[in-house]
């Protein structure tokens, strides 16, 4: 089973060492959590290939927003699953973003770590179940190809 890659993106350092933090604690298998403290950084290292982009929505450079870093990671990455968390818990925003291509929104409340730890594991049964079924696949492909 090969590691899952999360990155972790927010600005607020203490949020973000406090979600690290949680993560390593919570999930028993092996990840790798990259945190970034803004979207720019996140981006110059997309060649990790996340399985897990956690986001938070508002930071305080304009010159790139949360729904196009959205936009953007969905398009290079179209099976990864994309989670923004904010303290806004505005109902029409989380639609919005989801419309971007975020796979969920949560909302940054005594519960959002873990809302957050369920996401997490979810992407990895889908991962363990992607594995599996390619297994599964190449199997079935060298039996055919031996009749």
């Amino acid at each position: 089973m090969k590691n899952l890659k999360i990155f972790l993106v927010d600005d607020d350092h203490m949020q973000l060492n406090l979600t690290v933090t949680f993560i390593k604690r919570v999930i028993t298998q092996k990840v790798l959590v990259l945190p970034f403290d803004d979207l720019h950084s996140a981006i110059g290292e997309f060649s990790y290939k996340p399985d897990l982009i956690v986001t938070d929505y508002s930071f305080g450079d304009d010159t790139l927003s949360t729904e196009q870093f959205i936009k953007f990671a969905r398009n290079k990455f179209p099976d990864a699953k994309i989670v923004v968390m904010s303290s806004n818990n505005n109902a029409e925003l989380a639609v919005d973003l989801i419309k971007c291509g975020a796979n969920e929104f949560i909302h940054k409340d005594g519960k959002a770590l873990y809302k957050l730890e369920w996401m997490i594991k979810d992407t990895l049964h889908e991962i363990n179940y992607r594995n599996r079924k390619s297994f599964f696949k190449i199997i079935k492909d060298f039996f055919v190809g031996l009749k």
